[in-house]
């Protein structure tokens, strides 16, 4: 909210609260409220006209900068002319054709006026509007029968922002050291260079210890959305997706369906709900005692199509209330697994390339092409092709299924090798079924989040498989030798269950995994078990593990944990005192104890502590870092009671370089924003943790969400009073990628307040108006003080009011200001106002 605006409404509040309870000015015509004056302090005060308060805090004519709010959702940022054609002393909003339409609103029968003014009691009879002139949001309600169907959290292309041209890097340091000069040291860098609507990634990662030095390339491609088919296609050194075949690594081209373009509500998967209303009535969908949808339909059919992904379970609950208050109740069983899309929904992948995964001369190639399409509620189903000139081919094909029962999902995957040429690796072919379940019991409140069973048979290859064996340029003749045996061990059946229980007021989790193999003996099984709970304020968890390796032998673990925190509730900074216990099978526990909190205003200044005894040694641990503007920096120390030493140093942070600007910064997320607010030094920015405008004017945000509206605010708490923002948010809709300008305009000046009198001594009334070239910098508050905003150390300031009678007066200020100091704090001067 803008500063002067914050003035102006409190100024209103102490006058208006009393009668109308808030200082909001609505469309609709409110009866007159009369004001006692004589509650003013000061004779000068009780006789002023307050007469254009009678309807509420009056909104003056002209062009007002609001946030236009329909049915409780932001729908846009806008210019909107305010009119008072009979002279009521409020203005109330124009509306156009245009804008309502462009916000989904019906206006068909709606005619506007002469000023091309649409009447919204004209849309529909239950619309209405409202003004909130303090906070400056402009709120619209209107039924959903006169609003056009819009899925929720839907973006308009027009408004997607691919951002400037800009290069960021983001780097990561970590560098230890033991004694007898042990030790190593990390640097990770993700480098990007924004052209247009490409994105230019490298990821590479630079590694030391005493014996040698390594740098690895990780990635490197060019990147771009096609935003008629909904996709991002990439150039270079990358990974398919993984989400039907196994995720393998390529050079070359791939075009895959990226489902951030589409709003939020169709992302993921849930059920289409229908349902009939006899009325005008509100339909509500429960999820596991949650209300997660609601909205109004007309008389007759409806259905929902815009639920938003709810997980993987929970039966869904709709309640119809007619406009007589009756209620119709239904339920629809919800369960998903990964694979399940919404009716209607398509998505699709396309990979041609090297194949990055084998070290042989010969440079062997992929082909991948993958399509999942949900045909109902109730049926998706899905397949691909794999290929690569090694000699290898794949097939899948499946279904995915939600039932009253839980979803599942199905699938076969078919492979045929030819044989390896210089090596024993014979040709062969099989098969790999593969059985997902997923269900979520309402009555007991248990969530099978998933349970995966898959079994191959013998003859059975996965591209890596056969791709490892390439790289291993195996020569054998002898037919009889397992060639396999040389990459690993070859999976037959595989089985994992995951379990998460509401017991005892806490949670408790059961997960289990086992597997067996073709080429060598033994199973290897592993339970987890764990439960955790607060308790009054402490945080309390207990864990137990058991795994058995191929071999047979079996490795049990215990551990308990306790989080209490030392300092009030409210009191983010305040340390936490953890402890914990751990008990291996063999051996004696191990036990620990440490504090760890933040210092601070933001808590940007972090220490921790700790005392661990173990295997008859004690550990100490020291440990305290910073998180500041342009990066972070932390640093540890451990000593052990047998006499070693070991320290530790970290940094991270990025930098952001655009044109005519050079911004460091904590992190640089795939989507970021670059705030530009010249002069609003030390404005807080609402999307980042501890970032604040710099110097020079700049910010960045760190994470951004593609292809959605952000809002991107300033927080001038804190700051310098010589500055006022003339629009606090922004919202901006960017491409994936991007970096996105975000400019806030900046009013410059210096704030003062002024002790005000009259020239016969007589304060100056409450609420005048101080003006100077013509602008209105500030409002005559009681005790005739004033807070303005002014825009040189020297100058002449106008104070305009009414007196009783309604007739207009006016006085001049001449001031000279004290040099500005250190002290961010706005100076008090005294003056006189001349006629």
């Amino acid at each position: 909210m803008k500063r002067s605006t914050l003035h102006t409404a409190v100024l209103v509040a102490l006058v208006a609260a009393p009668a109308v309870g808030r200082a909001e000015a609505p469309v609709p015509e409110r009866a007159e409220t009369e004001f006692d004056s004589s509650l003013l302090i000061g004779s000068s005060a009780r006789s002023i006209d307050v007469a254009r308060f009678r309807r509420g805090n009056p909104v003056m004519a002209g062009t007002h900068r609001v946030d236009v709010m329909l049915n409780g959702v932001f729908a846009l940022r806008e210019n909107i002319s305010f009119v008072d054609p009979l002279n009521t002393g409020s203005a109330t909003p124009c509306l156009g054709a245009d804008l309502l339409q462009g916000i989904g609103v019906i206006v068909d029968r709606a005619a506007p006026d002469e000023s091309g003014c649409v009447n919204l009691g004209d849309v529909h009879a239950d619309a209405s509007v409202r003004f909130n002139a303090a906070t400056q949001v402009l709120a619209l309600s209107v039924p959903q029968v006169a609003l056009s169907v819009q899925p929720r959290g839907v973006t308009s292309p027009a408004d997607w922002d691919a951002g400037v041209n800009a290069a960021m890097l983001n780097y990561t340091f970590s560098s230890f050291h033991g004694d007898a000069g042990s030790g190593s040291s990390y640097l990770g860098l993700n480098a990007g260079v924004n052209a247009g609507a490409w994105r230019f990634r490298q990821r590479s990662a630079l590694s030391h210890d005493s014996r040698r030095t390594d740098w690895n390339s990780l990635s490197a491609y060019a990147q771009r959305d096609i935003r008629a088919l909904r996709s991002q296609l990439i150039v270079g050194d990358s990974f398919t997706s993984g989400q039907i075949f196994d995720s393998v690594g390529f050079r070359g081209v791939s075009l895959a369906s990226d489902d951030r373009m589409l709003p939020q509500s169709l992302r993921g998967y849930a059920p289409t709900l229908r349902g009939v209303a006899s009325s005008q009535a509100r339909v509500q969908v429960w999820q596991s005692g949650n209300l997660i949808y609601e909205t109004s339909v007309a008389p007759g059919p409806f259905e929902i199509t815009d639920l938003y992904s709810t997980g993987y379970g929970g039966d869904l609950r709709i309640t119809v209330t007619e406009s007589d208050g009756t209620t119709k109740t239904s339920t629809v069983p919800f369960s998903a697994v990964a694979q399940l899309l919404r009716p209607g929904a398509t998505r699709f992948a396309a990979t041609v390339g090297q194949l990055r995964q084998t070290a042989t001369p010969q440079d062997f190639h992929v082909g991948e092409a993958t399509l999942q399409h949900g045909f109902n509620n109730w049926l998706t189903a899905y397949g691909g092709v794999q290929y690569s000139d090694i000699g290898y081919r794949s097939a899948v094909g499946g279904v995915a299924v939600s039932t009253v029962a839980g979803a599942l999902a199905l699938d076969m995957t078919v492979s045929s090798f030819d044989g390896q040429p210089g090596s024993a690796a014979l040709p062969d072919s099989g098969t790999s079924a593969r059985l997902s379940y997923s269900n979520y019991l309402t009555a007991t409140g248990t969530n099978l989040s998933l349970a995966a069973y898959r079994y191959s048979t013998g003859g059975y290859r996965s591209l890596s498989d056969v791709s490892a064996l390439a790289a291993r340029s195996v020569d054998r003749t002898d037919p009889s030798d397992d060639v396999w045996e040389t990459i690993g061990s070859r999976s037959r059946n595989r089985l994992q269950v995951n379990v998460n229980q509401a017991v005892a007021g806490g949670s408790l989790f059961v997960s289990a995994s086992t597997q067996d193999y073709w080429n060598r003996p033994g199973r290897d099984i592993q339970y987890n078990l764990g439960f955790s709970r607060r308790f009054w304020r402490m945080d309390v968890s207990a864990g137990a593990s058991r795994v058995r390796l191929g071999n047979g032998r079996w490795d049990d673990q215990f551990s308990l944990n306790a989080s209490i925190p030392l300092g009030p509730v409210e009191d983010r900074n305040a340390p936490q005192l953890t402890l914990g216990m751990d008990k291996p099978e063999q051996g004696s526990p191990s036990l620990r104890a440490g504090v760890a909190g933040s210092l601070g205003k933001e808590g940007q200044y972090g220490y921790s502590g700790s005392l661990g005894r173990a295997a008859g040694n004690t550990d100490l641990n020291v440990g305290g870092s910073y998180a500041g503007n342009a990066g972070s920096v932390s640093a540890a120390y451990s000593r052990r009671s047998a006499g070693s030493d070991t320290f530790s140093v970290g940094a991270s942070g990025a930098l952001l370089v655009a044109r005519d600007v050079f911004v460091l910064a904590p992190h640089l997320g795939d989507t970021v924003g670059l705030v530009e607010a010249k002069g609003a030094t030390g404005a807080r920015l609402n999307l980042g943790s501890n970032v604040h405008v710099g110097r020079g004017g700049y910010a960045v945000a760190p994470f951004m969400t593609p292809y959605e509206y952000n809002h991107v605010a300033l927080d001038p708490e804190g700051a310098s009073l010589d500055f006022e923002l003339l629009a606090s948010s922004k919202r901006i809709a960017p491409t994936a990628g991007a970096v996105v300008k975000v400019k806030f305009d900046v009013d410059h000046g210096r704030a003062v307040i002024f002790n005000l009198r009259q020239a016969d001594g007589e304060r100056l009334p409450f609420g005048a108006d101080a003006l100077q070239g013509g602008k209105v910098v500030g409002v005559v508050g009681q005790g005739s003080r004033l807070l303005a905003r002014v825009g040189s150390d020297q100058g002449t300031l106008r104070i305009d009011w009414k007196d009783a009678e309604s007739q207009p007066r006016s006085c001049d200020i001449h001031y000279q200001l004290p040099a500005a100091g250190r002290d961010a704090s706005a100076p008090m001067v005294d003056a006189a106002c001349q006629p």
